[in-house]
C-alpha cells in the first residue's frame, strides 16, 4: 500500500470502499425504494419493493456512517474523491425521505438522527 493513501490501511474503510459493494446495492435498490414509498407512504417495508426499501436504507446508513467514522483521520483524501461524495449525496436523500416520513414509518425517528448526522458531514467536508 503507498503511503499517500494512508486511509486504505483503516480496516473499516477498506472492508467498506474497497468494494463496489456498497455503491452497487445503492444503484440496484433506490427506484424501487422510490417505489415502495409511492406505493405505501405509511409503511414502505410493507410493499412488494419493501426489501428494497430496507435494502436502501440500511446501505445508506452504513455507507454514510462508514465515511462519518474514517473523516476525522484522512479528510484530506476523502475530499478529493468526488464519486464517494456524490454516493454519499444520494445515501442523504434516501435517508431524508425515510425522515420524512415522521411519524407514518417506524424508521422516522432513526432516520432523521442520521440524517442529521449526514448534513454534519457534509458541513465538515465544505472546507
Amino acid at each position: 500500500m503507498s503511503n499517500s493513501f494512508p486511509f486504505l490501511l483503516t480496516p473499516k474503510f477498506a472492508n467498506a470502499f474497497s468494494s463496489t459493494s456498497f455503491l452497487a446495492l445503492t444503484l440496484l435498490h433506490r427506484n424501487f425504494f422510490a417505489r415502495a414509498i409511492l406505493e405505501d407512504a405509511t409503511d414502505p417495508a410493507q410493499t412488494a419493493f419493501g426489501p428494497s426499501f430496507l435494502s436502501a436504507y440500511r446501505t445508506a446508513v452504513v455507507t454514510l456512517r462508514v465515511l462519518r467514522e474514517n473523516f476525522d483521520a484522512v479528510a484530506h483524501h476523502l475530499l478529493r474523491i468526488w464519486p464517494l461524495w456524490a454516493n454519499a449525496l444520494a445515501d442523504c436523500v434516501i435517508i431524508g425521505s425515510v425522515a420524512a416520513l415522521g411519524t407514518r414509518s417506524p424508521l422516522a425517528h432513526e432516520a432523521f438522527s442520521e440524517f442529521d448526522k449526514a448534513i454534519g458531514l457534509f458541513a465538515k467536508g465544505q472546507m
